[in-house]
């Protein structure tokens, strides 16, 4: 899709995706994708990035196995595309996730959630776990 590649369909640099936020060191901290509301500064407003997942919408697979340990905050909600999400295996930094209404699979267990995670919201996602 051209939502992460250039027209000559190489990769775009990682900080050039949208509802990506980067730090100094191009590390990725926090995931603003789909969703209708963001949680900034604790009010809900229009979600900026609720359009930029549209073309994505039922195509492809997301699979958080690969999301790098250095994000806090991840915000896929209603996305109409596969999930896979392991929550045992969730970055360790991760203090907010917001997922609902995007249809998950994978494994569900909350024994070995991160220990600083305070929000983990999973409402009408589909899921069912220990």
């Amino acid at each position: 899709s051209d939502v992460f590649r250039n027209a000559d369909g190489s990769f775009k640099p990682i900080k050039d995706w949208d509802g990506l936020i980067v730090n100094d060191k191009g590390e990725v901290t926090d995931i603003e994708w789909g969703g209708w509301m963001t949680h900034a500064k604790g009010n809900y407003t229009e979600h900026k990035y609720g359009k930029f997942m549209d073309p994505l919408k039922g195509s492809g697979r997301l699979d958080f196995r690969w999301i790098p340990d250095t994000v806090s905050a991840i915000e896929a909600q209603g996305l109409a595309m596969e999930v896979y999400v392991d929550l045992e295996e969730l970055p360790t930094k991760l203090d907010y996730m917001d997922l609902r209404g995007t249809h998950l699979s994978g494994r569900f267990s909350l024994k070995r959630l991160p220990t600083g995670l305070r929000i983990l919201r999973l409402c009408g996602t589909g899921m069912s776990g220990e």
